[in-house]
């Protein structure tokens, strides 16, 4: 094996809060994570021979971000090569820049285009270790044995400190030997716990089936302010300077986006502006409603058409290894690209919009388009 490490693998527990997705794939003995191994390992074999240890250094980084772009880039080289395009080049270069895309590809009908990937997860270094803690603490919840409870979780706010799990654990364990037997638990005082800006609420109902090692039964997150899509929009942008002048080919930019409050159709939101319905009336008297965009998109603001150089966006909803076969992308090309994005037929949903005429070609889920089932890696 390549990516991940010949050992024994006597756990079957499902994947606990904290641990990196390459640490519990390499070390999990479930039969989803096999899957998910050999076919990581199956994809790496198609991939550039010369440009491989630099993917696979990625592939195995304990750290999320650097793991799931490097699975993203794996997941599009795969992807596009099945539908007939043609890798002409790995992290080519441009001409006048020293910044260079992932990758440089053919369609089947000979037009080239630049192919570059990127994670939108919005999360500065103080926020990413803020979740590192709470999950560190939902972690230590999850593993307190409840054998005959399921935990109903809710978190407000996040610790601007670690969180001792020793008195987490004692407290928590003191709270579940007193609840009583049955559904007389559902109705039982909860467990309350709070740290440095974090607060934990613990509910509990029966378990009906036995064998669930695991604590958390549902969470359920606090209040907060959602800007939809915000990482998207901040994700695109930065390609978009990263490119900053007009390249000899089409630019497709992969946006996996990671934020919770992220939908499918906010892509277009981002790009082309968000959706407005003005009514007015005509010289009857009649209400008339005109469907169009404000200008406050990444491609057509107040000044007109913006971020030219980027000729499209392939837009995933939060994607890794074990979910990515239920995917439905989307791609949207740029009617005022300085290059036209060409049709790319990769068995996605693309959506071209030129001033004339709005044309949709329907597409499906990765999962179909990969020849796998949208349940994959469940069992079929």
């Amino acid at each position: 094996m390549i990516v991940f490490d010949d050992i024994e693998r006597p756990g079957v527990e499902a994947h606990p809060y904290g641990e990196s997705d390459f640490v519990y794939t390499n070390r999990s003995g479930r039969e989803e994570a096999k899957k998910v191994r050999a076919l990581v390992e199956d994809w790496l074999t198609r991939y550039p021979e010369d440009d491989r240890p630099s993917l696979v250094q990625r592939l195995r980084s304990p750290i999320d971000t650097a793991h799931r772009g490097a699975f993203l880039e794996l997941l599009l080289h795969e992807l596009f090569l099945r539908r007939g395009h043609k890798v002409i080049d790995v992290e080519p270069e441009i001409p006048g820049t020293t910044k260079k895309p992932d990758f440089l590809m053919e369609t089947p009908k000979g037009e080239r285009y630049y192919l570059e990937a990127v994670l939108a997860r919005g999360l500065t270094k103080e926020a990413q270790g803020a979740e590192q803690r709470l999950n560190s603490a939902l972690n230590a919840i999850d593993s307190t044995p409840s054998p005959d409870h399921f935990l109903d979780l809710r978190t407000n706010g996040t610790p601007r400190t670690p969180v001792p799990i020793n008195k987490l654990q004692r407290a928590l364990k003191q709270w579940i030997a007193g609840l009583p037997e049955g559904n007389a638990a559902r109705t039982a005082a909860p467990f309350k716990y709070k740290h440095d800006g974090l607060e934990i609420v613990l509910t509990a109902w029966p378990k009906h089936r036995r064998g669930v090692t695991r604590s958390i039964g549902a969470r359920h997150f606090g209040a907060s302010n959602v800007m939809r899509a915000e990482s998207m929009k901040d994700a695109v942008e930065f390609k978009a300077r990263k490119y900053g002048k007009a390249l000899s080919y089409p630019m497709l930019v992969a946006v996996a986006g990671y934020d919770n409050f992220n939908f499918d159709t906010d892509a277009i939101d981002v790009l082309l502006g968000t959706e407005i319905s003005v009514v007015h009336k005509d010289d009857e008297g009649k209400a008339v409603v005109r469907h169009g965009r404000n200008p406050d998109g990444v491609w057509h603001d107040e000044t007109g058409p913006r971020r030219r150089v980027l000729s499209g966006v392939l837009w995933f909803k939060q994607i890794d290894p074990w979910n990515f076969a239920a995917r439905a992308p989307v791609i949207v090309a740029n009617p005022w690209a300085a290059r036209t994005m060409p049709r790319l037929d990769v068995g996605l949903r693309e959506l071209h919009i030129s001033q004339e005429a709005e044309t949709e070609y329907p597409g499906g889920t990765l999962g179909q388009a990969l020849a796998l089932p949208d349940n994959w890696p469940e069992d079929t």
